[in-house]
Parts: structure tokens; sequence; C-alpha cells
């Protein structure tokens, strides 16, 4: 059995550069594509400002704040902004299923 080590060394990292190595690469595909979301939300002039690597995590705080009566909006890593009505486009297909199936 192999163990995985974590940072790689040079000779075994994956060709991408990702920090992990290159069994570990293909195990967690994608890994170094994460993405940083922004979500800018204010209310009664008060201006608050949070960074979220995963869409998942970071739709799910901005519903919440909208709940709260904060207004929120995202910006994505490409200077995308998304309102709430726009929110589950960032999630994976499935999740943005789910998402509207619940909300019915």
């Amino acid at each position: 059995m192999r163990l995985l080590r974590y940072p790689a060394p040079p000779s075994e990292a994956a060709p991408s550069g990702c920090h992990l190595n290159a069994a570990c690469h293909v195990v967690a595909q994608g890994c170094c594509e994460m993405k940083a979301f922004t979500i800018q939300a204010s209310k009664a002039g008060q201006t608050v400002t949070t960074v979220r690597i995963g869409s998942l995590v970071c739709v799910e705080k901005a519903k919440r704040l909208v709940e709260e009566g904060w207004q929120v909006h995202i910006t994505d890593a490409a200077g995308h902004q998304y309102g709430p009505d726009q929110f589950d486009q960032l999630l994976p297909s499935e999740t943005a299923f789910l998402s509207r199936r619940d909300a019915s």
C-alpha cells in the first residue's frame, strides 16, 4: 500500500503544478481549479465582504444573508456578479436542481 504525501516532492508533482502528488491529483481531479467567490452584503449602512472557495458553501452563506434581510451579490473569480435570483447558476447542475426542487 502506498501512502500519499502532502505536499508532493518535485519528482512526484502532478503535471499541472498542483501541490498534491500525482496519485492524489488523480483521485481529486480539479483540486487546483478551485475558484474564489466574494460575497458582498449590505444592510442598514453596514457592508460585509466574505470570501469562500467552494460555490456550494458560498451560495449557502449568501442565501442565509438574504433571508436575514441583507442585500447580497456574489462575485466570481472572473469578476461576474450574481444577484440572489442567479445564485443557483454557481452550483453544480445536480445541486441547482435539488435546490429548485426543495423551494417548491
